[in-house]
């Protein structure tokens, strides 16, 4: 059998055994006192060893009393179980105080608000934090190689990933499973391997009461090549600690996040919707999930909750794998838990309606559901394309009176210009249920660089408050190909939500909210102020003064520039200030007669429509014919009686104009205007003769 590595090794003891700590290996695993990192002959201590510490040690090391640690044993299932000697492994312990936040009565007037008791217990015993991501992570590679190797037979590292996850946590909370998996990978033989992962994930959902069985395809596409691969996994699973559960999750949702559905949502935007709401946890409170992906949102709130135990947590998946995932990640915090197997789509009968003190989203962007407000609710049918916004009922529909919501939406659903998208801000907004919007960086989600905003909702109310609008848009840093919110990040944002005096946030009352006509873009409103110069003219939107057309397609002329010719082909690089088109590629004539709709006069304006959001500039006579590409726009003016073509250059080439344009793009890791868009912005309109005079002052002052 090939083993767990791509290189050939003998399988060995590392020197200092004592504790055994499997490490994988080409031949199976070595046994090690301590973790080694996964290269062949050499062994890197990592940072781990096998003190111990008493419950009073707790105590004193996280600055609580004997009576807290003591009621931390008894209210969260996850606490890690003492040893025979009744005293706790060191690592395990100040893992799990890493996910107990201090609250903020019992912080100093100096600690950073992300301080957890885990900070605390390390500075009282002198041992320094493992940073994110070293040694760790690189413990799995060459699981991930087996598998990959096919060790499994056909299935991804993430399906690998899964089951070492469905293993790792019957170990933790269904030993005598585990045990009997165990047992049965120890006296099988290779015929009876295929059936332990199906025993595995049957096991995880008669734990979590997951609706089904285990009997879908990410169970059946499992053929292990021999038993052995089988022990070897399990008996890795057995020996992953506390610290270890939280890297594998992240790199499950590496491996996993490659389609819109699959997207975990990262553990930085969670937290920070979880503080958003700060639920604290009262009593028979209910949370809910309609998309609950793998549990990251849920999660993060029973870690901010005083006492799990005491909330109800409902989370629907259409998918049995992530619903099986959400369910072993909230299953560790004790509370009541409800899994529903299924897409939602409720009408007026739905049992949960207003039932959820605490609803969070993450839902899969334009996948609509089927949706239908209640009788009198006073909300507009979401249209069949509106997907985005009947989820965003649906959460409101689940309210309870005085409940909260945060939706992770895309950034285009808070100014798509049609007129159903307009309808559903209005009567939204109307209704009161928008307390604040957040437009986050994009890149932050793996797989995917598109941007998204939090929705910050509230049910229903007579009497509609102002909206705080947040732009978080550039912050976060980067981090392995993606950008991760930082705890600095995490209190700007959720101080801004709060109300506190932020350079990211305005708020804005219900009147500045319709003459924007209701646009849920913080960018619409943060540094939107019109100048003393423009705030009295009358404005337009700019499709009903010009014709905008898009440049030609890519493909069409890949196709033309197969014949060289007189006729010249724009793109963004050339809008320079001088204009330089040296080397601009050119088509033959009889090719550009087919791409007449696309052709430049002399007076029209071009923009860039994708990509860096360079100037505007002013078609030339010598560009007169030209072809305009893809990535621009073609501005062409109808009346030009009415506005002045230099005028609408100096417009759009002002920097606040340029940032709105920027906020109203499809933003992701590059922005993109869509036509619809473009036609919507305002240009404000002064006389002509006002015009060629704002022109001419700002042509002298720039020589």
């Amino acid at each position: 059998m090939r083993g767990f590595s791509r290189h050939p090794v003998t399988v060995g003891t590392p020197p200092d055994t004592g504790n055994a700590f499997p490490v994988l290996t080409k031949a199976g695993f070595h046994i090690s006192a301590r973790r080694t990192a996964p290269y062949v002959g050499v062994y890197v201590d990592v940072v781990k060893n096998a003190n111990h510490i008493s419950a009073a040690g707790i105590a004193e090391a996280a600055g609580v009393t004997r009576a807290a640690v003591s009621q931390w044993r008894q209210r969260y299932p996850d606490f890690p179980a003492p040893g025979k000697n009744g005293q706790f492994d060191r690592d395990d312990m100040l893992a799990w105080l890493d996910t107990r936040r201090v609250r903020a009565t019992s912080r100093t007037l100096t600690d950073p608000p992300d301080l957890t008791y885990g900070d605390r217990a390390r500075q009282s015993l002198g041992v320094a934090a493992m940073p994110a991501g070293t040694g760790s992570r690189s413990l799995f590679d060459p699981f991930i190689d087996a598998v990959r190797d096919g060790a499994f037979g056909g299935v991804t590292a993430a399906d690998g990933l899964y089951l070492l996850l469905c293993l790792t946590f019957l170990r933790r909370h269904a030993p005598a499973d585990w045990e009997a998996i165990r047992h049965r990978a120890a006296t099988g033989d290779d015929y009876a391997a295929e059936a332990l992962p199906r025993l595995a994930l049957a096991a995880v959902d008669r734990i979590v009461a997951r609706p089904g069985t285990a009997s879908e395809t990410s169970a059946s596409r499992f053929r292990p090549r021999s038993m052995r691969v089988v022990r070897h996994t399990i008996e890795f699973s057995g020996r992953l600690r506390s610290a270890d559960m939280a890297v594998l999750h992240e790199i499950h949702a590496a491996h996993a996040g490659t389609t819109a559905k699959a997207h975990h949502t990262p553990a930085g935007v969670a937290r920070t919707i979880a503080r958003i709401l700060d639920a604290g946890g009262e009593a028979g409170a209910v949370y809910y999930d309609p998309f609950a992906r793998g549990g990251e949102l849920l999660g993060a709130l029973l870690q901010e909750a005083a006492d799990p135990r005491s909330m109800t947590v409902l989370a629907e998946s259409p998918y049995a794998p992530d619903l099986r995932l959400a369910g072993m990640r909230l299953h560790t915090f004790g509370s009541p838990l409800r899994l529903t197997a299924g897409h939602p789509g409720y009408g007026p009968g739905h049992a949960l309606r207003g039932a959820a003190s605490i609803v969070v989203a993450n839902p899969p962007f334009n996948s609509s559901i089927r949706y239908e407000p209640p009788p009198g609710s006073g909300l507009p049918f979401p249209p069949p394309r509106s997907g985005n916004y009947a989820w965003v009922w649906h959460c409101l529909d689940a309210l309870a009176p005085g409940g909260r919501a945060v939706v992770v939406m895309p950034y285009a659903a808070g100014f798509s210009p049609t007129r159903q998208d307009r309808e559903m801000r209005r009567a939204m907004i109307e209704a009161g249920t928008v307390t604040a919007v957040v437009a986050l960086p994009p890149n932050l989600f793996t797989g995917t660089t598109v941007g998204v905003s939090l929705w910050v909702l509230r049910s229903p109310d007579p009497d509609p408050a102002k909206i705080t609008f947040v732009d978080a848009s550039e912050l976060g840093e980067k981090n392995s190909g993606t950008r991760r919110l930082t705890p600095q990040d995490r209190a700007l944002i959720t101080g801004a939500v709060a109300g506190a005096t932020c350079r990211l946030s305005v708020v804005a009352d219900l009147d500045t909210i319709r003459a924007h006509d209701y646009s849920l873009s913080p960018g619409e409103y943060i540094g939107a102020e019109p100048t003393p110069e423009d705030s009295h003219w009358p404005r337009r939107r700019l499709g009903d003064l010009c014709d905008i057309q898009v440049g030609a397609w890519f493909e069409s002329l890949r196709r033309a520039r197969t014949g060289k010719g007189p006729v010249g082909v724009l793109y963004p690089r050339h809008l320079t200030r001088n204009l330089d088109t040296a080397d601009a590629p050119t088509i033959a004539e009889s090719w550009a007669d087919g791409l007449n709709r696309y052709r430049l006069r002399a007076g029209d304006v071009v923009c860039v429509r994708t990509g860096a959001m360079c100037g505007p500039i002013l078609v030339p006579a010598r560009l007169d014919g030209w072809i305009a590409s893809t990535n621009l726009f073609r501005v062409r003016i109808r009346d030009t009686a009415v506005i002045d073509a230099r005028y609408l250059v100096h417009h759009l080439s002002r920097p606040e104009t340029r940032q709105r344009i920027r906020q109203r793009s499809k933003r992701s890791v590059t922005t993109s205007m869509n036509t619809a868009t473009f036609n919507d912005l305002e240009i404000p309109l002064p006389s002509l003769s006002e015009q060629q005079r704002i022109v001419s002052t700002a042509t002298e002052e720039a020589r």
